[in-house]
């Protein structure tokens, strides 16, 4: 019987945003914890990498830096994570925050949109909405209320 060697997988990025994946200004925003080996990883965006004093630094290439510049750019994960998601919410691009983007791109409510009562559904008058049926949630099915019609008399 030959040795097979054992097949390994490592995790060795993550991307930090505030904006959701599907965003489609998700990648300017987005900063990168890298792995860099011996249990270190670098908070990067671009081509500038992240000290320990919250500033960014032009230039992520190991090889030209000293042991003192690369003691204060590379972390155990969990302080890169942390860094990364302080940074996120303050990234500015063409004048604006990330923060400021999530906000002004979150759907406003529609003027419409009545609160849901969360009776079950039965066909009856919503308690919130006299003179309507509907507008009820039963957690993952919502349906819409409409006027109540008049019943057709006998």
């Amino acid at each position: 019987m030959t040795h097979q060697p054992v097949v390994t997988c490592q995790a060795t990025e993550y991307e930090v945003s505030l904006l959701p994946e599907n965003d489609i200004n998700r990648h300017v925003y987005t900063i990168t914890v890298q792995y860099r080996g011996e249990g270190r990883w670098a908070v990067t965006r671009h081509s500038s990498c992240l000290g320990a004093d919250g500033t960014w630094e032009f230039g992520v290439k190991e090889y030209d830096r000293g042991d003192n510049w690369l003691n204060s750019h590379r972390f155990d994960l969990d302080t890169a994570l942390r860094l990364a998601r302080e940074q996120a919410p303050q990234i500015v691009v063409n004048g604006r925050t990330a923060a400021e983007v999530v906000e002004l791109t979150r759907p406003a409510p529609a003027p419409d949109d009545d609160p849901i009562c969360g009776d079950q559904y039965d066909d009856e008058i919503c308690e919130l909405e006299p003179g309507h049926v509907g507008a009820h949630s039963t957690g993952t099915l919502c349906w819409d209320y409409a006027p109540e019609r008049p019943r057709p008399t006998p």
